[in-house]
């Protein structure tokens, strides 16, 4: 016999949404999220495919470490396994903030006010191009463009 308690229980809504959850935004393995279930693993990678979170049970998170344990022969690699899944996860998580870092965001006051510098320098270059440039005369030297009032 099994000694889950939720063994044989139809799966509620929001079991299932917390189920996403778990996997998907706090990143729990199969193992972690049978316990706060109270169901199997078996039963959680089945629910985590037919709900489409994976395509197979070898993409489930915590996997190979459980089928290494349940002593499956074609799974023996499995702590390798899943440290180069974790690995793959973690390199995809930093990429995603990377984006997200290089993303313009009104509300962040330090893009704001790079931004907001960025525009007064430009303003400063125009106006010291406007008082420091002097139209071209065929026989003069140049001088500034305010001292031609003086």
């Amino acid at each position: 016999m099994n000694n889950f308690r939720r063994y044989n229980f139809a799966w509620s809504h929001n079991e299932l949404e917390r189920l996403n959850r778990e996997y998907e935004n706090q990143k729990l393995t199969v193992q972690e999220i049978s316990v706060l279930h109270e169901r199997s693993v078996r039963s959680i990678i089945f629910k985590l495919e037919s709900e489409g979170l994976i395509n197979k049970w070898e993409e489930a998170r915590g996997w190979y470490t459980y089928a290494k344990k349940m002593d499956y022969p074609e799974y023996s690699n499995a702590e390798e396994e899943d440290k180069e899944n974790e690995k793959e996860e973690e390199e995809e998580e930093e990429e995603e903030e990377k984006e997200k870092a290089n993303e313009y965001d009104r509300y962040n006051i330090k893009q704001e006010t790079g931004y907001v510098q960025t525009q007064i320098n430009n303003i400063k270059k125009i106006v010291s191009d406007i008082f420091y440039t002097l139209p071209k005369n065929n026989n003069s030297k140049e001088q500034p463009f305010f001292s031609s009032y003086n």
